[in-house]
């Protein structure tokens, strides 16, 4: 499994367990990396990964929305990491986190992101 190109400079690639798509733009300036799966050492997987599309640097990153399986390893490129990405996303994914992704097995997965990477930029929605 690679890395498949979707459209001009838009590649995905499709990791398992769980079968999560991962996606990248690739713009003159760098690259924007679009969920970032279940967990650090997944999301240091799409990191290595990336080395399959050139040198660009990574400068922004997108979760889709809070389920644990697309946005549990932002820690690794958000807030607190080395490379300090701001995250986008819906403005309530934090709150969605907190009520539905926290609770039970997840939990301390959950606290160990909260700590890391809490620092959200969305857009309100329009009107």
């Amino acid at each position: 499994m690679g890395w498949d190109e979707a459209a001009a400079g838009v590649f995905r690639r499709r990791y398992n367990p769980l079968d999560v798509s991962v996606c990248v733009i690739r713009g003159s300036d760098g690259l924007a990396v679009v969920d970032t799966r279940s967990s650090p050492r997944q999301a240091d997987e799409i990191r290595t990964d990336l080395r399959e599309l050139g040198s660009q640097p990574v400068r922004w990153m997108i979760n889709t929305h809070a389920h644990f399986d697309h946005s549990f390893g932002t820690q690794r490129f958000g807030p607190g990491s080395d490379l300090n990405l701001p995250i986008y996303g819906h403005f309530l994914a934090p709150v969605f986190l907190d009520r539905f992704e926290r609770p039970g097995l997840a939990e301390a997965i959950a606290h160990r992101s909260r700590a890391r990477c809490c620092t959200w930029r969305s857009a309100a929605p329009p009107g």
